[in-house]
C-alpha cells in the first residue's frame, strides 16, 4: 500500500468573516489549488462533461413470435403438453367420486399424521426444552 506523504497534504483555512474583501476582486474568489501529486496526476486532459440529451419516448414494443425450435420436425416424440402429464388420459377416464374421496382421504391422513406427530414429539421436546433452559438460568444466576 503506498502512503501518500505530507507535502501533498493542503492545509485549507476557513474564513467565516463576511468581509467584502472577494468583491474588491471583480467578485469572483480565486482558490489556490496545488497541482496533485504526481502519482495521482492524469496524463491526459479531462474532457468536458456533454450536455445532457432530453428523454425521449419509449419506442412502442415489438411482438413477440413463438420461436420454431425444431424447425424440421425430427422431435416430435419429445413434445408433450402440460395436460398429458398431470391429468389422466381421456379413454379410462375415473367417476367423479374417485376424485372427490381420494382429496379427502389424502388431506385427513395428512392432517392427522400432522396432529399425532406433535403430540408425539412435540410435548416432550418443550418440556425438554424447558428444563434446559432452567437449567441455564440457574447457572446464569450462581
Amino acid at each position: 500500500m503506498m502512503m501518500v506523504s505530507d507535502d501533498c497534504l493542503v492545509e485549507c483555512p476557513i474564513d467565516d468573516d463576511d468581509d467584502d474583501d472577494d468583491k474588491d476582486s471583480g467578485g469572483e474568489e480565486q482558490i489556490n489549488i496545488p497541482p496533485p501529486p504526481p502519482e495521482f496526476a492524469s496524463k491526459e486532459l479531462t474532457p468536458s462533461p456533454k450536455p445532457p440529451t432530453p428523454p425521449t419516448a419509449p419506442a412502442p414494443p415489438t411482438p413477440t413470435y413463438h420461436v420454431n425450435r425444431d424447425p424440421y420436425g425430427i422431435n416430435q416424440h419429445l413434445k408433450v403438453e402440460v395436460r398429458d402429464v398431470l391429468t389422466e388420459p381421456s379413454t379410462p377416464h375415473s367417476v367423479d367420486w374417485v376424485w372427490l374421496y381420494s382429496i379427502v382421504g389424502f388431506e385427513t391422513v395428512r392432517i392427522w399424521t400432522y396432529r399425532c406427530l406433535s403430540l408425539l414429539f412435540a410435548v416432550p421436546f418443550a418440556l425438554l426444552a424447558g428444563i434446559f433452559l432452567a437449567l441455564l438460568a440457574w447457572l446464569h444466576v450462581w
